[in-house]
């Protein structure tokens, strides 16, 4: 979806630029720049997803056991030693990676759903959420970065509760008590599942670094990811809720 949005904004400007290029006098000592510019300009995005897509099923096939070399400085500052490195995923697993990243965790995708146990026993689902703006937030006790967030989502959660919108976290802490701890101290004030390190809901995630921020919308749709000031979660948190209150006003 993002990939396509992308291509889609691209193609958008590139009048735009052609008659930046031509104002420039760029495209008289270039005259096959002016084609090559209206040739992308008439690409379909969609049949470049698809061309995607079949590459990588093309590289499943191809190279599927292989797996991707690797280099290390031995000495001075050109010499190097090539190896492949035994515990490094194989261009099968990377590819089937990259292909379920691009279906399920980019915006305009539903988000994966999970089930999971809250710290205070209740069991919960995502699915449950529906109708409901999610901030989904990947974090755990000690991560500097995703403390540094925390009095942010301790303010949108309480501005924008009475409308739905809550913050499930996603805790990847190697105790569940600290998750408690840090709960009951009130350093968190959003409802948490406690997935460990490297736990099945963060598999499912992708999840490479932390924190990982995914806002979703009644539908379970994402709509933005990477929002870490609060400035901005509190712009897409109003975008996100006046426009499912403006749909509601149709309907």
């Amino acid at each position: 979806m993002l990939f396509r949005s992308n291509a889609l904004e691209m193609q958008r400007r590139i009048p735009e630029i052609r008659d930046s290029f031509e104002a420039a006098g760029a495209l008289r000592g270039q005259p096959d720049l002016g084609h090559r510019l209206e040739t992308v300009a008439k690409l379909n995005s969609i049949d470049l997803g698809n061309q995607r897509d079949e590459l990588l099923e093309q590289i499943k096939d191809r190279f599927g056991d292989r797996k991707p070399g690797s280099a290390k400085r031995t000495f001075g500052r050109l010499n190097y030693e090539f190896f492949v490195d035994a515990d490094a995923p194989t261009f099968h697993e990377l590819s089937d990676g990259l292909l379920y990243e691009i279906k399920n965790l980019r915006k305009g995708c539903r988000a994966p759903d999970f089930d999971g146990t809250l710290t205070d026993g209740r069991v919960f689902r995502l699915q449950d959420r529906r109708g409901k703006p999610t901030l989904l937030m990947f974090s755990f006790k000690g991560c500097g970065a995703c403390e540094a967030m925390y009095p942010a989502l301790k303010s949108v959660q309480q501005r924008f509760s009475k409308s739905g919108f809550s913050v499930i976290g996603v805790m990847a802490d190697d105790k569940q008590d600290t998750v408690t701890a840090a709960i009951g101290s009130g350093d968190i004030s959003w409802p948490c599942v406690w997935d460990g390190p490297s736990g099945p809901i963060a598999k499912k995630f992708r999840v490479q670094a932390y924190p990982t921020v995914m806002l979703l919308d009644g539908e379970g749709l994402i709509v933005a990811m990477g929002l870490h000031r609060e400035e901005h979660l509190i712009a897409h948190i109003e975008n996100l809720i006046n426009n499912q209150q403006t749909q509601r006003t149709k309907r």
